[in-house]
């Protein structure tokens, strides 16, 4: 079933969220470098970039990316590689392109470019004109500089408190219980 909302493939791979235009019928992005939609003439916009995961995607990342998204006008969301992610925690469930997908969808959310780094480089806040860098505030103070030592040293990084009760790893276990019950509950009775 269609929800009516398309997405819009740029040259560079990123994803434009249409429903969070600033304005009806204007252009997420400019032919000329650091021109951004705004809401009034003369007037910045303060593009939020931030990075994830968004593995089996829920309420908790709605929360973070309502979160971030309140800091400026324009929020990025870097989806982080496969590779990277499995190197650091696990291999994702879904796709690229399902994750991708599934953050586009989010309301809070401007724009989503595919296979971001874990780390980035001055060059990425530079290609992406990026204003603030938030992540949440699960990061040792040491993380956080091996991670984001390029926006801390520009003095563009905050951290967000992740939303309590829910995480991907928590609804990974759910799923593996409910498995068990399941497979113990068809169990044919063995015995007179």
């Amino acid at each position: 079933m269609s929800t009516g909302r398309t997405l819009h493939q740029a040259p560079d791979a990123s994803w434009r969220c249409p429903q969070n235009e600033l304005a009806a019928g204007s252009a997420l992005v400019s032919e000329s470098k650091g021109v951004w939609p705004s809401h009034e003439e003369g007037t910045t916009v303060i593009r939020v970039y931030t990075d994830m995961v968004a593995d089996l995607f829920h309420y908790g990342h709605v929360e973070f990316l309502k979160q971030a998204r309140a800091l400026g006008d324009y929020l990025l969301v870097g989806v982080c590689a496969d590779d990277i992610v499995e190197a650091q925690k696990r291999r994702p469930i879904l796709t690229m392109e399902e994750r991708v997908v599934s953050v586009a969808g989010c309301r809070y959310v401007d724009e989503v470019i595919p296979n971001a780094p874990w780390r980035f480089d001055p060059a990425w806040v530079e290609k992406y004109d990026i204003h603030l860098v938030v992540h949440g505030d699960d990061y040792t103070r040491e993380q956080q500089e091996h991670y984001y030592g390029v926006p801390i040293e520009k003095g563009i990084f905050r951290t967000l408190p992740y939303t309590k009760g829910i995480s991907t790893t928590e609804i990974i276990d759910r799923c593996q219980a409910a498995g068990r019950v399941y497979v113990q509950s068809w169990r044919p009775a063995v015995g007179p």
